[in-house]
């Protein structure tokens, strides 16, 4: 819990902060429950994902958007279309890649 007080010293905000995992968890995984057997929904989050991954500083938060990515890859498999299924499998690879890459970066 962080506390904020003014100038004064007098307590004016209690906040409970949220780590990335948690806001993560916030913000896909509604979207992921109720897109599930919609390709289009599916392959807009993995591209969310593979956007999102240049700017990761830590290797924690790479791993909970990996895990996230999986997920949704998972979920893909299970997509009667076939075509949809290899449209889907080629965007998880190209956001686990750019997921990669991210961590090979010097200095982040």
């Amino acid at each position: 819990m962080a506390l904020r007080q003014d100038q004064n010293g007098r307590l004016r905000v209690i906040a409970c902060p949220l780590d990335f995992e948690e806001i993560v968890h916030a913000a896909l995984s509604q979207i992921c429950l109720y897109g599930a057997e919609n390709p289009e929904v599916m392959q807009h989050l993995l591209n969310i994902i593979a956007k999102v991954s240049p700017y990761l500083h830590r290797d924690r938060d790479r791993a909970v958007l990996i895990e996230h990515a999986r997920l949704i890859g998972e979920d893909a498999m299970r997509i009667d279309n076939e075509r949809d299924r290899r449209r889907l499998a080629n965007c998880l690879q190209k956001t686990l890649d750019a997921l990669a890459q991210g961590s090979d970066k010097k200095g982040v």
